[in-house]
């Protein structure tokens, strides 16, 4: 999450996945600092959630192996 301008902890966090015109940006926001994961490639998502966490997973489209993961925990 950000305040501002600044990654704090336990704050919103977002998720921005746009890979349908992943051929079209050339990445301008790789390396900002408030970037965790930044990839060029086509793939999917799963989300599995309950009361009590939500876990993310990434996958490359060319060979579906998770390439990033995340678990938020309430």
């Amino acid at each position: 999450a950000m305040y501002p301008s600044k990654c704090v902890d336990h704050g919103i966090v977002q998720v921005l996945i746009g890979m349908a015109g992943q051929d079209l940006d050339g990445g301008t926001y790789s390396g900002a600092a408030w970037s965790l994961y930044h990839d060029q490639q086509f793939g999917y998502t799963t989300i599995f959630a309950n009361q009590t966490y939500l876990h993310f997973n990434y996958f490359h489209n060319s060979d579906d192996q998770i390439a990033d993961q995340f678990t938020l925990q309430k």
